[in-house]
């Protein structure tokens, strides 16, 4: 996963590319009854995403991502088969 969003291959995360990514991912599920509840549009839902998880993940507040502070999100967190975590 870490690769599919690092789109400039620098090996860390930044805003930007994980929001483009999530962006991505919600578009394909904006047009589901439960992503429309949420009453937001993909690009928000992918920016509160990205927000939240930068916020609980960047261990040295550098605003990037390196792939164990990622992979340490990822893994606390239940996600759901709608890409939602519980």
């Amino acid at each position: 996963l870490f690769a599919l969003y690092d789109s400039n291959g620098d090996g860390v995360l930044d805003m930007e590319e994980f929001t483009n990514y999530l962006t991505s991912v919600f578009e394909s599920l904006a047009h589901t009854p439960e992503f429309q509840a949420n009453g937001v549009t993909p690009q928000e839902m992918a920016i509160g995403t990205a927000q939240q998880c930068f916020e609980e993940a960047d261990e040295n507040n550098d605003g990037s991502l390196t792939f164990e502070e990622f992979k340490e999100w990822y893994q606390t967190h239940d996600f759901n088969e709608r890409g939602e975590s519980d």
